[in-house]
């Protein structure tokens, strides 16, 4: 059972781009900072812990262009030798859903072990930190 309200909840798209072993701990903070203002200027929201990323469609649009994005950007990156691309989870359930929470952790630990419920609702509210913070910019320069 989902939260309801009058607005949809938007997806969240977890990915884990494994690096390759020889990159420094500034390459991978770079990848992943880079990552990010790429995605940003392409409309989506991304927050990272460790090799975990989150990434939400601004608009909440179309959840196959969100997931072509991210798999087409990694791809044409060096650095990554594999990609985990998981299901979307509404934005919802990682924040009032504790058990299905951890349910869908649980799924996503079967390939990447250190994802726990925990790890996701940090990164969710990082994003939703960020969200915040661009709207407030926004309401600034207008």
């Amino acid at each position: 059972m989902h939260a309801t309200s009058n607005t949809p909840s938007p997806s969240l798209h977890a990915v884990v781009p494994r690096l390759h072993p020889g990159l420094s701990r500034g390459q991978h903070q770079r990848f992943f900072g880079r990552m990010q203002r790429e995605m940003s200027q392409r409309g989506l929201l991304l927050n990272w812990s460790g090799d975990i990323c989150l990434v939400v469609n601004r608009d909440c649009g179309d959840e196959r262009t969100v997931r072509h994005t991210l798999v087409n950007w990694l791809i044409d990156r060096g650095g990554v030798r594999e990609i985990f691309l998981f299901r979307p989870i509404h934005i919802m359930t990682v924040l009032c859903e504790p058990l299905t929470c951890e349910l869908r952790a649980a799924e996503m630990r079967e390939l990447v072990p250190e994802i726990s419920s925990l790890i996701l609702e940090q990164i969710t509210a990082g994003l939703i930190a960020r969200a915040i913070s661009q709207l407030q910019v926004q309401a600034g320069s207008r």
